[in-house]
């Protein structure tokens, strides 16, 4: 017998019972519109930050910051297992922040944005830029050890490797 991830009843061989499960599907139903408006693209076809391979999905970690994802092959979402903090947004809904993270309040309409004046630096490099700082002081901290680099920034080994990859960072001494 399992017990469901959201409530903690004992349910058969299903990850939620009877109850839970359309209030996930809810819930993916509004993550997956958060996604749109903010016109993030498709997983598929992405490399799976976990084993290299073929990704289709993303993975939530938490359901309350659903921008805030990976990509992961379908091997690899299942291994992963549903979202830390899933049992509270079936409670309280997508709103639902847990303890020490902090909340984002998505919007659904934007407000028109005005030109960017010329020369202007993009948001993308912006936050590229800060981190890569960010990943290189740990790393100079950690003598660049990317595992306890990973573990100071809060994110784990394969994510810190993704993103020195990403943004083609390398040991320089």
């Amino acid at each position: 017998m399992f017990r469901c991830h959201g409530c903690g009843a004992s349910v058969g061989n299903t990850p939620y019972c009877d109850i839970c499960r359309p209030k996930v599907k809810q819930i993916q139903v509004q993550v997956r519109g958060i996604m749109v408006k903010a016109n993030m693209r498709t997983a598929d076809g992405l490399t799976c930050v976990d084993c290299g391979k073929r990704a289709f999905h993303y993975d939530h970690r938490y359901y309350s910051r659903p921008l805030d994802v990976v990509p992961v092959c379908r091997s690899c979402n299942q291994k992963r297992g549903p979202a830390l903090d899933i049992a509270g947004v079936i409670r309280n809904g997508i709103g639902y922040t847990p303890a020490g993270v902090p909340f984002v309040e998505y919007q659904e309409e934007r407000p028109a944005e005005a030109p960017a004046p010329v020369g202007a630096i993009s948001l993308d490099a912006l936050l590229d830029n800060a981190e890569r700082v960010s990943i290189t002081e740990a790393l100079k901290k950690t003598h660049w050890n990317r595992t306890k680099a990973a573990k100071l920034l809060g994110i784990n080994f394969r994510s810190m490797r993704y993103r020195m990859n990403r943004l083609k960072i390398e040991q320089s001494d």
